[in-house]
């Protein structure tokens, strides 16, 4: 993707977040396997972001951010680096937070997952951030480490995330991939059918869960 296509997706996340249309929003980008973890945490760090962009001091770091964001001809090996050096000489705000989670992705996209986990767990323990970013974090540690870690610890982790998380839909689907990971086909199709029952489930994903029920029920079989 080129910088010109992220700056537009970039755009167009924030506007969706500033309108607060979370729904809307895990529609659109959706829980798969090893999504592109940067993209969505742009868009979940996207409120905060823009109201703390009013205060001047905000403004100057967020200039900072920016500036890091947008370098171009680096490496996403240097992206790490950068990141995280931005994040410990920014200290305790949302744009250290914001560029922890690009160091992250940086590293998840350079194969450096085990860095990307360890990024990932400090900010699930991190309680200085509120539980829509540790969510977040946890549901991308529980992506990246999909096919790499014990699916019985990645299925405690994502419990908390499945009752009242504002990340729940995400959570409840990626919690019925690891069941059929774990060979429990009766259980992951439990899953996908409550979930698809779900009234308040946003549209795209309904049709996608509702697709795997009927394809785990035999229903989508030649």
């Amino acid at each position: 993707m080129n910088n010109t296509s992220e700056r537009n997706l970039l755009q167009e996340i924030e506007e969706e977040m500033r309108n607060q249309k979370l729904k809307a929003f895990w529609a659109r980008w959706g829980v798969s396997i090893l999504a592109a973890a940067a993209l969505v945490v742009l868009a979940t760090a996207a409120v905060t972001f823009w109201r703390s962009y009013k205060t001047q001091a905000a403004q100057t770091l967020t200039q900072a951010y920016m500036l890091e964001l947008g370098q171009r001809d680096i490496s996403d090996v240097m992206r790490v680096e950068s990141f995280q050096a931005f994040a410990q000489e920014h200290p305790d705000t949302i744009q250290s937070t914001m560029a922890r989670f690009q160091a992250a992705g940086a590293a998840t996209r350079i194969g450096q997952r085990d860095e990307a986990l360890k990024i990932y767990d400090s900010l699930v323990a991190d309680t200085s951030l509120s539980r829509l970013y540790r969510d977040l974090a946890q549901l991308l540690y529980v992506q990246t480490a999909f096919d790499m870690a014990d699916k019985a610890e990645l299925k405690k982790r994502l419990q908390p995330l499945m009752k009242d998380s504002p990340l729940r839909f995400g959570a409840q689907e990626l919690a019925a991939h690891l069941a059929l990971a774990m060979d429990e086909r009766e259980k992951a199709r439990n899953l996908f059918l409550a979930l698809a029952a779900n009234p308040d489930l946003p549209h795209n994903l309904r049709a996608r869960v509702q697709d795997m029920a009927q394809w785990l029920s035999g229903e989508g079989d030649e």
